[in-house]
């Protein structure tokens, strides 16, 4: 019960600590633009607990005809208006916007990558594969596939937090389609790189 607690305290913690209000307007936006958000799901918050992170979920942001859309990995592969993604229920309107350190990016070439992508179905078991995709896999093989950009380095679950300390708590029904081995890279990895920086936050 005392892990829980500690969880709990920490996501809390995590998800409302250190707000920090920057003037931002829709021209501050530039294509290829990694958003970041925190979403009160328990699978979300299963995240945040295993990366010790504020942060669950990541898209990709790119003006198309006038409009600002988030290209993520949610359910499927698929792009929602910037408006809704930021106003998405349960997020609180909370957001950090970060960019690479890189100023020569292809965003043409990523955006192929992303728009390739649409369709292919969430990867609810984190696997390392092309098949389906989940949001921060989406996200680093975009930027590493097209600009040989790599964020972060991935990781397997046995040597992160999650493998060393939460993994022998958990129940085993909830992990038992994880392959502990099997890379992964997490919303986390990206926002703490060192090859990116911030542009916006309201957390």
């Amino acid at each position: 019960m005392k892990y829980h607690k500690i969880i709990v305290y920490f996501l809390l913690f995590s998800t409302y600590a250190g707000a920090t209000n920057i003037f931002f307007s829709n021209s501050s936006y530039k294509d290829g633009d990694l958003i970041f958000q925190t979403e009160l799901l328990p699978r979300g918050m299963a995240i945040q607990a295993a990366t010790a992170s504020r942060y669950n979920h990541v898209g990709i942001i790119f003006k198309e005809n006038g409009k600002y859309y988030v290209y993520e990995a949610i359910g499927t592969v698929t792009k929602t208006p910037l408006d809704s993604f930021v106003n998405r229920k349960g997020t609180f309107g909370r957001y950090t916007v970060m960019r690479p350190n890189k100023n020569n990016i292809d965003v043409n070439a990523l955006k192929n990558y992303i728009r390739a992508q649409i369709g292919k179905r969430y990867d609810p078991q984190l696997k390392w594969t092309d098949s389906k995709m989940y949001c921060s896999e989406l996200v680093w093989k975009a930027y590493h596939n097209s600009n040989s950009l790599k964020i972060s380095t991935p990781k397997s679950i046995e040597d992160r937090i999650i493998g060393k300390v939460l993994l022998p708590v958990i129940p085993p029904k909830y992990i038992k389609n994880l392959d502990i081995n099997d890379l992964v890279v997490s919303p986390a990895d990206l926002a703490r790189s060192w090859k990116l920086h911030l542009v916006y936050t309201n957390y």
